[in-house]
C-alpha cells in the first residue's frame, strides 16, 4: 500500500510507485516532475525521450533499465487486456478514480496543473449542485478543455458567411477587367473585318466565339464576390435535438465500395467503417454498407474482426470526443496530455484501446497473409460450407447484418449504427457494369427506413429526398397538437400559411396520390394519355420490378409497411440485389446502349434506397436463382380449334351473354352458337363450364374496316387465354388487366394499328407471342420481353424494330424468329444459355461482330439463320457440338476462314446456305454428303473452290474448281462477245458441258496464240537480218 501523502502521476492520476530502492519513482531529475513507471514506458514507446513539463532528456541509465523491463511489461499488459470482460472492469475502474488524487505536494506539483485541476472540480461540483433537471448530466464532458464554451442556441443560423478580404478580390477583379476590355477589343476587330470570300464560315465562328464569351461572363458573376460559409454543426443539433422530444434529424446512410482486397488494403476499409460508426450522430439514424463487389472472403472476416472491435472503439470516441475518429490516424498523432486533455482517467483507456487497436491491426493483417494463397478446393466458411463467393464472376447474393438494431451493442450496452454487408448477385452472360452496377445493388438493398438521402464515402455528394425521387412524400394527415411530429426531417411543423407555392406542390402530390391507387379503377383509359398520369409502369421502369420497393416510396419517412411479412422482405432484398434486375430500369436500359464502364453514374433518380432485409436476421443470407417449373402448352404460332362435336345432354351448349354481347360488338355472327359453329373467318374455343360456356380462344381475321375494340366487350372476354388477329387493322386501346393477364397466346399479323412496346409488356404471362407485318414502336426487346417469364416461343418479325438484342433473355424459350427488322449490335453472350431453344433466326438485321464461341451450349436447337447481316470472323467449331442442327443459313454475311467440317458430322442436317461470304480454301465436303442435303449453296465466295477429283463438275456449286495449290482456277481471258464469254466460262460455272467442248472452245484460243508467236519471231529474224547486213555492208 502507498502511503497517503505517496505522489500522484500527473499524467494517468495513479500513484507514481516506487523505484528498486523503495524510493519514489523519479523520471526527471531537473524538475522532479510526477510520472509513474507505466507512463513513462508508453511515452518511450511513443519515441518522447524527454520530460513533458522541462523538455529535459531522460536519465540514460533509467532508459536502459527500462528497456529491459519493457518485453515483461508489455507481455502482461496485452494479457489482462485480452478479454471483453477485463477491458470492460478496466474502464469502469478508471472512471471512478477519486478527484483526491489530484491532491499534489507543493514541492511536486505543476501549478498550471493544479489550476486546471481544480477549476475542473469546481465545475463538478456546481453540477452535482443543481436541479434535478440538470441532475443527469453531472457526470462532467469526457474531455473537458479549459474555456467553457457557451450552450448553442437553436435560433441561431446554421451558417455564417465569412466575407473575402479585398486585398485578395481586387487582383482577380483586375483580371476579369481587363480580359472583358481584350474581348471587347477583339469582337471589335472581328465585325470590322469580315471575311467576304468564306463569309457564311466567317459569321457561325463569331456566332460560336460571341457564344462562349457570354458563358465566360456567366462563369465570372459568382468569382467576382465569392462566398464562403461557416457551418456550426452544434448548432444544428440545439435545433433538432430537442429534449424529450424525438430527433428530428435526417438519416444518413453511408456506402463503402470495395472490390479486391489485396489492391484496396483492410485495413484502410476497416478505418472507413470505424470512423462511420463512431459518429456523434443518432444511432437509429445512421447506417454503413459495405459493398464487397469482388465477393472476397477475406473483405468478409475483416468486417466480422471490424464489428467486433466497433464495440469498445465507438464508446471510446463518444466518451471522450475523439478526433479524428479513424483509429489508425488518430493514434497516429502525438497527444500533449498537459495541453489537450485533464481528465486522468483518459490517458490510461486510450492506452488500453490503442492495445487493443495493435491486436486488431495483427488479426487483420493474419487474415491478410492467410488469402495471399487461396487453397485449390476454394475458401470454406467456419461451419465447413464452401464460401459462395470462390467463383467472383459467378456467385449469388449475399447479406449479412453485423450491427444495429437487434444485433450487438457496445460494451457499454448501448446500441450501435446499423453496418451491413452486401455483395450482388453475378452470373456469367450479364453485364454488371462494374462499379456502377455495384453502387446500384448497394443502394437498391439500402433499408426502406429513412429514405432521406444517401451520403457516399469519398464523393462527398449529398442527395434528399425530392433529389432522389422527383416527388416530395405523399401529404399526410395533420397530427394533434400533443403529438410530436416528424414529418419534417429539417424543422419542426409550424402552423403558417402556406404560400401559393406550397399549396401548387399539395395539389401537385394529391394528384400523384390519386393516379398511382386510382388508375387500376379508370375504365376506358388511353394508352396515349398516359402521360398525364403516373401510372405503376412508370414506377417500375424507375425503380425495377419490385413492389414492396415502389411501395416505400411513398411513404414519408421510408420504411415498408407495417404489414409487410419479413419472410417477404428477405426474398426481395435478393431480389433487388439479382443480376438481372437493373436491366429492366431505365438506367438499366441506358447502359445497354450507352455500355457503363467502372466510373460512377451521376446519380439518376433509380439511386434511391432500399435495403428489403428482416432486422431478425443475424446469419449471412444467400439468394439463389429459383424457378418454379409450371406445366405449359405446347407453343403454336396460332390457336386451332378441336374438332366440332355433337353437344350431350350432359354438355352445355349456350355461351356467357355477355361473350355474346362482346362478340356481336366486334361484328362476329353470333346466330348460331360460336361455340359449336363459329363463323368461317373467326374462329373461337370454348370451355365446358356451366350454366354457360366461356371463350378461351378467339381468332379474328378479314376484319371489317369500322372494327372497333371496345373496353367494355374486351373486359366481358377476360376468360380468353388466347387472342389473335389477321388482317384487322384497328387501333389497339388498353387492355382490360384482367385480360392482359390471363392470355398465354397473343398473335397480332398484319394488324393493330399503332402498336407499341409498352402495350405488348401488359401481357405478363405469355407463353407464346407472334407480331408479323406490324409496326411496332419501341426502344428495344427488353421493354416487351423483360416481363414475360412464361415466355416459350416469340415471333416478331417484318415490325421495324430497333435497338439491340437483350441482353437477359428468359431461360425456358424455345422458339426466337426477330428476323426482317433494324436491330443492330451483336448476339450477347446470354443467348446462348437457351439449352431448350430450337429454333433461332435473326435474318434480315443489322446484327454484326462475331458468332458466339457459345453458340455449341443451344444443345437444342435444331434451325438456325442468321442470313442477311453483317457477321464477321469464322463460323464457330463449337457448333459441332449441336446434334440436331437440320437447316443452317449463314449467308450474306462476311464470314471469312475456311468451311468447317465438321457439318458431314451432322446426320440431321438438310439445308446448308453459306452463299455470298468471304470464305475461301477447298471445300470439304464429298459428293455422297451433298446428295443428302435437300439444300447447299456456297456461290459468291470468290476465293473458295472445290476439289474436281472429288467432286464432278457437273455439280451446279458457284465456285471454281482448285488447282494442285488449292487455289480456284481463275477464268481465262475472253475476247468473243458476251454469249461466248458466258460460253467460255462455263466450266466455271458448273454448266454441263464434255471436256470434248472444252477442248473445241479453248483450242481456238491456243492456235492464235501459237500463230501470233510464229509471226513475231519471223519478223524479229527479218529485222534482225536486215540490221545485220546493214552493218556488215
Amino acid at each position: 500500500m502507498m502511503e497517503p501523502g505517496a505522489p500522484i502521476c500527473h499524467t494517468c492520476g495513479e500513484h507514481v510507485g516506487l523505484n528498486a530502492n523503495g524510493e519514489p519513482f523519479v523520471a526527471c531529475h531537473e524538475c522532479n516532475f510526477p510520472i509513474c513507471k507505466s507512463c513513462f514506458e508508453y511515452e518511450l514507446k511513443e519515441g518522447r525521450k524527454a520530460c513533458l513539463r522541462c523538455s529535459a532528456p531522460f536519465d540514460e541509465n533509467l532508459l536502459d533499465d527500462v528497456e529491459k523491463t519493457s518485453g515483461n511489461r508489455s507481455t502482461m499488459a496485452s494479457h489482462m487486456n485480452s478479454s471483453h470482460q477485463e477491458v470492460g472492469v478496466h474502464a469502469r475502474h478508471i472512471s471512478s478514480v477519486s478527484t483526491a488524487m489530484s491532491t499534489v505536494d507543493s514541492d511536486n506539483g505543476n501549478p498550471i496543473w493544479k489550476n486546471r485541476v481544480e477549476s475542473w472540480k469546481e465545475k463538478k461540483n456546481k453540477k452535482k449542485k443543481s436541479s434535478t433537471k440538470v441532475e443527469r448530466e453531472a457526470q462532467p464532458p469526457p474531455e473537458q478543455q479549459m474555456e467553457d464554451k457557451p450552450a448553442p442556441d437553436a435560433s441561431q443560423p446554421l451558417s455564417t458567411i465569412i466575407p473575402v478580404p479585398k486585398e485578395k478580390l481586387a487582383p482577380y477583379r483586375t483580371v476579369i477587367i481587363m480580359r472583358l476590355i481584350i474581348l471587347g477589343l477583339f469582337f471589335h476587330y472581328r465585325v470590322t473585318n469580315p471575311v467576304d470570300s468564306a463569309f457564311g464560315l466567317w459569321l457561325t465562328s463569331v456566332i460560336c466565339e460571341i457564344w462562349f464569351a457570354f458563358s465566360w461572363v456567366l462563369d465570372q458573376f459568382p468569382k467576382w464576390y465569392p462566398i464562403n460559409r461557416e457551418t456550426y454543426v452544434d448548432r444544428l443539433s440545439a435545433r433538432f435535438e430537442r429534449e424529450g422530444q424525438p430527433s428530428e434529424l435526417a438519416a444518413v446512410d453511408f456506402f463503402v465500395s470495395t472490390v479486391d482486397p489485396l489492391k484496396e488494403p483492410p485495413l484502410i476499409t476497416a478505418n472507413t467503417v470505424l470512423s462511420i460508426l463512431a459518429l456523434d450522430y443518432p444511432v437509429d439514424k445512421v447506417s454503413c454498407y459495405v459493398s464487397d463487389d469482388g465477393a472476397a472472403m477475406l473483405s468478409f472476416e475483416s468486417l466480422v474482426e471490424t464489428a467486433d472491435f466497433a464495440r469498445k472503439w465507438v464508446p471510446f470516441c463518444k466518451k471522450f470526443s475523439i478526433e479524428p475518429r479513424a483509429p489508425e490516424f488518430y493514434f497516429s498523432q502525438k497527444i500533449d496530455y498537459l495541453k489537450d486533455k485533464v481528465q486522468p482517467s483518459f490517458v490510461k483507456e486510450r492506452r488500453a484501446m490503442k492495445r487493443d487497436y495493435e491486436e486488431f491491426k495483427i488479426r487483420i493483417n493474419a487474415l491478410v497473409a492467410k488469402a495471399q494463397k487461396t487453397p485449390e478446393e476454394g475458401w470454406t466458411m467456419q461451419d465447413g460450407t464452401p464460401w459462395p463467393g470462390n467463383n467472383p464472376r459467378d456467385h449469388p447474393g449475399m447479406i449479412q447484418v453485423f450491427l444495429g438494431y437487434s444485433g450487438a451493442r457496445d460494451i457499454e450496452g448501448n446500441e450501435l449504427p446499423r453496418l451491413v454487408y452486401v455483395s450482388r448477385e453475378k452470373r456469367p452472360g450479364y453485364q454488371h457494369h462494374k462499379k456502377a452496377g455495384a453502387e446500384n445493388a448497394l443502394v437498391n438493398m439500402r433499408g426502406l427506413d429513412g429514405i432521406q438521402g444517401p451520403v457516399y464515402v469519398g464523393t462527398g455528394c449529398v442527395f434528399n429526398r425530392q433529389a432522389l425521387y422527383g416527388y416530395g412524400p405523399p401529404s399526410m394527415p395533420s397530427l394533434p397538437k400533443s403529438s410530436s411530429s416528424s414529418c419534417s426531417c429539417c424543422c419542426p411543423r409550424k402552423k403558417t400559411p402556406k404560400d401559393p407555392s406550397e399549396l401548387y406542390k399539395d395539389a401537385k402530390r394529391e394528384e400523384l396520390d390519386a393516379a398511382i391507387f386510382n388508375l387500376r379503377e379508370i375504365e376506358n383509359y388511353d394508352e396515349y394519355e398516359r402521360s398525364m398520369l403516373i401510372s405503376q409502369m412508370s414506377f417500375e421502369k424507375t425503380f425495377g420490378i419490385s413492389s414492396v420497393f415502389i411501395e416505400s416510396t411513398l411513404m414519408e419517412n421510408g420504411g415498408v409497411a407495417e404489414s409487410a411479412n419479413p419472410s417477404t422482405l428477405i426474398k426481395e432484398a435478393i431480389h433487388v440485389i439479382s443480376c438481372g434486375y437493373e436491366e429492366k430500369t431505365e438506367w438499366g436500359k441506358e447502359c445497354v446502349n450507352s455500355q457503363c464502364k467502372d466510373s460512377m453514374n451521376p446519380l439518376p433518380p433509380f439511386f434511391l434506397l432500399l435495403l428489403l432485409f428482416s432486422s431478425t436476421t443475424s446469419a449471412a443470407t444467400i439468394g439463389n436463382a429459383t424457378k418454379a417449373a409450371t406445366p405449359t402448352p405446347s407453343p403454336t404460332s396460332s390457336p386451332t380449334p378441336p374438332t366440332t362435336t355433337t353437344p350431350s345432354s350432359s354438355s352445355p351448349s349456350t355461351l356467357d351473354p355477355k361473350q355474346i354481347e362482346a362478340l356481336q360488338s366486334l361484328n362476329i355472327p353470333t346466330a348460331k352458337d360460336p361455340c359449336i359453329q363459329p363463323s368461317p373467318h373467326n374462329a373461337t374455343v370454348c370451355d365446358n363450364s356451366k350454366p354457360f360456356r366461356h371463350l378461351i380462344s378467339l381468332h379474328l381475321s378479314n376484319c371489317s374496316a369500322d372494327l372497333s375494340l371496345s373496353f367494355t366487350a374486351l373486359k366481358s372476354l377476360s376468360s380468353l387465354h388466347s387472342l389473335s388477329f389477321t388482317n384487322c387493322h384497328a387501333s389497339p386501346i388498353r387492355f382490360p388487366s384482367d385480360l392482359s393477364l390471363s392470355l398465354t397466346s397473343f398473335s397480332c399479323i398484319s394488324s393493330l394499328r399503332r402498336l407499341s412496346g409498352v402495350w405488348l409488356s401488359r401481357f405478363v404471362n405469355l407463353t407464346d407471342l407472334t407480331v408479323s407485318y406490324t409496326p411496332v414502336n419501341t426502344s428495344g426487346l427488353y421493354v416487351i420481353l423483360g416481363n414475360m417469364h412464361k415466355l416459350n416461343t416469340v415471333t416478331i418479325s417484318h415490325a421495324n424494330l430497333t435497338g439491340y438484342l437483350p441482353k437477359h433473355v428468359h431461360l425456358n424459350l424455345t422458339h426466337i424468329d426477330l428476323s426482317d427488322n433494324k436491330l443492330k449490335g451483336g448476339i450477347p453472350t446470354s443467348l446462348t444459355l437457351l439449352e431448350d431453344l430450337e429454333y433461332l433466326n435473326l435474318s434480315s438485321n443489322g446484327l454484326n461482330g462475331e458468332i458466339p464461341t457459345e453458340f455449341g451450349d443451344l444443345i437444342s436447337l435444331k434451325n438456325l439463320s442468321l442470313a442477311s447481316n453483317s457477321f464477321s470472323g469464322s463460323i464457330p467449331d463449337s457448333m459441332s457440338a449441336i446434334p440436331g442442327l437440320v437447316h443452317v443459313d449463314l449467308s450474306n454475311n462476311q464470314l471469312n476462314g475456311t468451311v468447317p467440317r465438321f457439318f458431314t458430322e451432322l446426320k440431321g442436317l438438310k439445308v446448308l446456305n453459306l452463299e455470298n461470304n468471304q470464305l475461301h480454301g477447298v471445300l470439304p465436303f464429298n459428293a455422297s454428303f451433298l446428295k443428302r442435303l435437300a439444300v447447299f449453296k456456297v456461290g459468291g465466295n470468290s476465293n473458295l473452290c472445290y476439289n474436281h477429283t472429288v467432286l464432278s463438275s457437273k455439280m451446279k456449286l458457284g465456285i471454281a474448281p482448285c488447282d494442285k495449290h488449292g487455289l480456284p482456277i481463275p477464268p481465262p481471258p475472253s475476247k468473243e462477245s458476251s454469249a461466248d464469254s458466258e460460253s467460255d466460262s462455263s466450266d466455271y460455272d458448273d454448266e454441263d458441258n464434255t471436256g470434248e467442248k472444252k477442248e473445241h472452245h479453248h483450242g481456238p484460243s491456243k492456235l492464235i496464240l501459237g500463230v501470233a508467236i510464229g509471226l513475231s519471231s519471223i519478223v524479229f529474224l527479218i529485222v534482225f537480218l536486215v540490221l545485220l547486213s546493214k552493218w556488215c555492208g
